[in-house]
């Protein structure tokens, strides 16, 4: 099987193909795991405030790999002021101190954005 979530190995929850497995049957494994599970799990996702309750809430449906201030900021820098979004940027930098380049650039899209709109 190309793909065993539940398996007891260190590398359960990956894809692979080698020994014992065809590449024919790891396309048609990971195919079918994008048409049945994935893309109806994440066609949800599409609509931002959904995406944004998740990335509040981290239920496990989705791999979190920044610290959720990063998601708040970028589903939200084109809808709040400048102002509103100073919290959401103090937790940035409070979460992950080497953020510098990312906050300047939202501060910056935000102060343009608040300014055209």
């Amino acid at each position: 099987m190309a793909f065993d979530p539940l398996g007891d190995s260190s590398v359960s929850g990956l894809w692979a193909y080698g020994a014992g497995i065809e590449p024919d049957e790891c396309a048609q494994q990971l195919i079918e795991m994008l048409r049945e599970h994935t893309f109806p799990a994440m066609r949800r996702f599409l609509d931002r405030d959904v995406l944004t309750a998740e990335m509040r809430q981290r239920s496990g449906q989705l791999r979190h790999r920044r610290p959720p201030g990063w998601a708040a900021v970028l589903l939200s820098v084109d809808r709040v002021s400048s102002a509103a979004l100073e919290p959401l940027l103090e937790g940035v930098e409070a979460d992950y101190p080497l953020a510098d380049e990312f906050v300047a650039w939202a501060r910056e899209y935000a102060a343009r954005h608040s300014a055209a709109g």
